[in-house]
């Protein structure tokens, strides 16, 4: 809906952005947010057991680091994985195609 506010306030007018913001008020309406994590994963690379030992409640501190701390919005984190053959053609694509944008 942050997008929709958005673009009427810059497009349209404050007026009817403010009655988009009224739905986003939650305490008058309230609202669960949910965080997402993706994985594209080729058939070749899916492992089941690995995704299933994934854990957000450990995430390292940096990448040489053996102190761990819990995802700040780990009970509201959710991971899609998306598997299939020769997908990270489609990954290398996408990432193409977002540079020649840049």
């Amino acid at each position: 809906m942050h997008i929709y506010k958005s673009i009427f306030h810059f497009e349209i007018g404050s007026e009817q952005a403010q009655k988009i913001e009224r739905f986003q008020n939650p305490v008058d309406m309230p609202y669960r947010e949910t965080y997402g994590a993706a994985a594209i994963i080729s058939d070749e690379c899916f492992n089941s057991d690995e995704l299933a030992s994934s854990d957000c409640s450990k995430i390292p501190k940096s990448s040489k680091s053996k102190e761990f701390f819990p995802h700040p919005n780990g009970d509201s984190l959710v991971l899609l994985v998306i598997k299939g053959p020769g997908l990270m053609d489609l990954v290398h694509e996408l990432y193409r195609r977002a540079a020649d944008e840049a």
